[in-house]
């Protein structure tokens, strides 16, 4: 249909509260009826006689259009517009499935573009973007590709009328936007024709993302990607999960202010000084500042993060949140940071039938953000109580959440333990990391101590020395594993592999005991007699062995 798709599956009743204020004030609303042939007829709301889109006085206003439908049998109501209003109306045709709720790529690109309030049609299949802006003449375009599938679209600006039902697509924005620049661009590029609505001076060979070729794009000079930690936290969408009270709210508080402050990142990570949004959602302003003041002296001297903006409430996604975080990165430009603590504070508490696509949905409308406005944003998220083989698989969600973000940290640390590993995934990292890190109690910052394989391999060994050195005589592997409880194969082989590594020493009979070394720790020697160590052979000329006393010279 040419005014939209009026299909009356399988939306339910218009949701009033998301249709944009400014749209209810304007007078030119109507009511609608589909006929058997699914063609739509509009009403007066106000006596109930035919209506038309090119004759304003057989339009009502907003209340008066919701009062009719609620006492009469209309299918629904529709906005006109005019050439008084300063709307244009842009309607991407059979782009949407309402099963899976899927959107074709082709026609994300343009929302994305416009970036402007979408709703979806009564049918569930069409999407509707209203923004302001005009254009010289309607534009009609359907093409059909090599692959069968054809490509639809309908703008005009005035004498038509969309149907409205403020199912407002996840992801854009909830106000209506000025476009007059995206659309004239738009027009330019789809139908060769100059609006005229172009101002002097205005770029005439701006491409529009939805129609680039890959030729358009492999010669577009990108800025350079943006880090918020080098190498470790790019921009983009990031999801940083972990179990309840295990430090990572500690962890983004930490990133926060080393990028505030342009300090040092977990100890060891240089980072480049930049304004930060903070969303502490489940904190108050008595418990951060108590932690603010055990992290601050260790940052560095004389830091104070004052470029670190705090909130402690926050709007709902597509309720507010991303108009807030746009306006506060439009008055900063040297941004780098938005943290948001926890995302369980900004889902919004309507979901549908569909858990992955809702998951997918709510980290994608944070993502396009993301990509927008060019920075980092840390969203932090519990992971589940059982433990995963894919760390990322502990994400307290579907796969539609981590799908849906650039990259992701799971922070796994056991309780009361002041070790933990931190696992890293991203689009743009050239491979998954696992850093070693330890939360200092004192100072409550997190610091990277190496690699997370070498880190548990230090560990691992450190309990066999420990074990060896509280008993402070030689062992089995098998008393070792059952003074740790663990398998005697694992510390047979361990103890092999450290006998080796020069760490233990195999005095006989299968039994280890520590290897003491010279002051130097570079040379080491044993008794050929006992199978003890003693000192260095080469740092004295004569050593008594401690245990058989028999000597041991240079010339040995």
């Amino acid at each position: 249909m040419s005014e939209g798709d009026h299909t009356t599956i399988p939306l339910d009743e218009p949701e009033i509260s998301a249709i944009p204020e400014e749209l209810k004030a304007h007078p030119q609303w109507v009511c609608w009826t589909l006929d058997d042939e699914a063609r739509a007829s509009l009403f007066d709301p106000r006596n109930h006689t035919a209506a038309s889109g090119r004759e304003p006085d057989t339009w009502g206003t907003f209340d008066q259009t919701l009062a009719a439908l609620q006492a009469y049998t209309y299918d629904g109501i529709g906005f006109v517009f005019s050439e008084d209003d300063p709307y244009f109306g842009l309607s991407l045709v059979n782009v949407r499935d309402p099963e899976t709720q899927t959107v074709e790529p082709w026609a994300t690109a343009i929302v994305q573009f416009f970036n402007s309030y979408t709703e979806i049609a009564p049918s569930g299949r069409d999407l509707h973007i209203i923004a302001r802006g005009s254009i010289a003449q309607p534009l009609h375009r359907s093409r059909t590709y090599a692959d069968g599938q054809t490509r639809r679209f309908v703008i005009r600006d005035h004498a038509f009328h969309f149907p409205i039902t403020g199912h407002r697509l996840a992801g854009t924005p909830s106000t209506i936007a000025e476009r007059q620049e995206a659309i004239t661009r738009f027009c330019e590029r789809v139908e060769g024709l100059a609006s005229q609505q172009a101002t002097e001076g205005q770029a005439q060979t701006a491409a529009c993302p939805p129609l680039e070729t890959l030729a358009d794009i492999l010669a577009t000079e990108f800025p350079p990607m943006r880090w918020a930690i080098p190498e470790l936290l790019p921009e983009g969408c990031i999801l940083l999960g972990g179990r309840p009270k295990m430090g990572k709210s500690m962890l983004a508080l930490n990133i926060a202010i080393a990028v505030a402050t342009g300090g040092t990142a977990l100890g060891h990570y240089q980072v480049e000084a930049g304004d930060v949004l903070y969303y502490d959602l489940e904190g108050n302003r008595r418990r951060l500042q108590t932690r603010a003041r055990q992290m601050l002296p260790a940052v560095g001297e004389g830091a104070m993060p004052t470029r670190l903006i705090v909130k402690f409430i926050a709007p709902q996604i597509d309720s507010g949140l991303q108009e807030e975080i746009r306006a506060w990165r439009n008055t900063h430009p040297e941004a780098r940071l938005v943290v948001i603590d926890i995302l369980a504070k900004v889902r919004p508490a309507k979901q549908s039938r569909n858990p992955y696509q809702d998951d997918h949905n709510l980290i994608a409308a944070l993502q396009m953000l993301a990509s927008e406005i060019g920075l980092t944003r840390l969203i932090v998220h519990h992971t589940r109580k059982a433990p995963a083989e894919d760390p990322f698989d502990e994400m307290n969600a579907t796969t539609g959440l981590f799908g849906a973000a650039d990259g992701g940290m799971i922070l796994r640390r056991a309780r009361e333990e002041d070790n933990a590993i931190l696992h890293v995934a991203g689009r743009d990292l050239e491979e998954n990391i696992a850093l070693a890190l330890h939360f200092d109690r004192p100072t409550a910052l997190w610091s990277a101590v190496g690699g997370a394989e070498q880190f548990q391999r230090t560990q691992a060994r450190q309990q066999v020395l420990e074990v060896l050195q509280q008993y402070g005589i030689p062992m089995t592997p098998k008393s070792i594993a059952e003074a740790l409880g663990l398998p005697e194969p694992t510390i047979r082989q361990r103890c092999l592999r450290m006998a080796n590594d020069g760490d233990l020493v195999n005095v006989g009979e299968g039994h280890y005991r520590v290897l003491r070394h010279c002051a130097s720790r570079s040379h080491r020697n044993v008794c050929h007699s006992c199978h003890l160590d003693y000192s260095c052979h080469l740092c004295h000329s004569c050593h008594p062995c401690h245990c058989c006393h028999s000597c041991h010279s240079d010339s040995e």
